[in-house]
């Protein structure tokens, strides 16, 4: 059975798996045909929705808060490649200084999330504290399909 970790714990992972993220070879190759630089812009797009939502719980909008995939009512595998798209022409470099500042943006709002006291509401709520810093498992995900393992 594996271990229900805290809050503050997940958050640690996302920054252990960040790092890790950050000094992989440009040519890691994911099943789907991603290297690095799409890897990266794809957690990017993540991270950015992850902030939203966690700024709609801070300020009390979380029952309204629709991911822009919802949104725009397509599903996840067309988001993402609506993101490469767009994002087309960015460089490796753009994409991990991209990825980084807004990765380091996203611990930040999670640390914030996770100091707020919580309420009934919350019960239901996807952005509630045990599950909104579980961001690493995303990441641990792919890391996983590109064939690494990763221990935590």
């Amino acid at each position: 059975m594996e271990q229900k970790l805290t809050p503050e714990q997940n958050i640690e992972n996302t920054r252990k798996i960040t790092k890790l993220i950050l000094t992989l070879d440009e040519n890691i190759e994911l099943p789907n045909g991603w290297k690095l630089r799409e890897l990266l812009l794809h957690l990017w797009s993540w991270d950015d929705q992850m902030i939203k939502g966690c700024n709609a719980k801070l300020e009390g909008k979380c029952d309204d808060f629709k991911f822009d995939h919802q949104e725009k009512g397509i599903k996840f595998d067309e988001w993402n490649d609506m993101i490469l798209e767009q994002k087309k022409n960015l460089s490796l470099a753009d994409s991990k200084k991209l990825f980084k500042e807004t990765r380091e943006k996203t611990i930040n709002i999670f640390e914030k999330v996770i100091s707020e006291p919580e309420t009934i509401e919350d019960e239901k709520n996807f952005f509630r504290k045990e599950n909104v810093a579980t961001l690493w498992m995303h990441d641990k995900h792919h890391l996983e399909l590109a064939g690494l393992k990763i221990d935590y």
